[in-house]
């Protein structure tokens, strides 16, 4: 007489999903950066907004709103920003059409808070001309989208196997 013993993951599952209930799914907050008209003083001249949600961009309901020392340039205004992986770049765009190489600037800063203290880490032009009826509106990283590696998918299928050969071996079938 074969006595068979049933293979539960009950336990394995149900602190998988404790963990996934337990640690709700964050997205980053949105930020805007606003620079004012007029051409003022560090401190006054570009604010940082803050909001949780994309609805709260839509109800103008920020969750924070603070300035940075960053002094821009009257010839310049800031025209991006974002995060590479490493560290923050702010794109700056000159008010009057020059030529390629000094019409726009970018920043690099290695936090948040360097570019609230105007604290950059580098500074350096762009050979790109932005022609005359145009202006740059916008900074971003393209996003890509992750492959599992082979070994990812060789450790995955390893598992399963030895999953399958456990509840074989259970059942006696082995």
């Amino acid at each position: 007489m074969l006595i068979s013993r049933p293979v539960t993951f009950a336990p394995c599952f149900s602190l998988v999903l404790a963990l996934l209930l337990a640690s709700p799914a964050s997205a980053m907050p949105f930020g805007i950066m606003f620079e004012s008209d007029a051409n003022n003083i560090g401190g006054s001249e570009l604010a940082f907004n803050t909001y949780q949600t994309f609805n709260d961009i839509l109800d103008a309901n920020a969750t924070s709103s603070t300035f940075s020392d960053i002094n821009v340039n009257a010839p310049f205004s800031t025209t991006g920003i974002t995060w590479d992986g490493s560290q923050f770049i702010v794109m700056f765009e000159s008010d009057a059409n020059n030529i390629g190489g000094s019409e726009l600037a970018f920043n690099t800063y290695q936090t948040f808070n360097d570019i609230l203290d105007a604290n950059a880490t580098s500074s350096t032009f762009s050979d790109i001309n932005v022609n005359a009826p145009f202006s740059t509106t916008g900074l971003f990283i393209e996003p890509t989208i992750g492959v599992p590696e082979p070994a990812s998918a060789w450790l995955m299928m390893l598992a399963m196997a030895g999953l399958w050969r456990a509840r074989k071996k259970a059942v006696g079938a082995w």
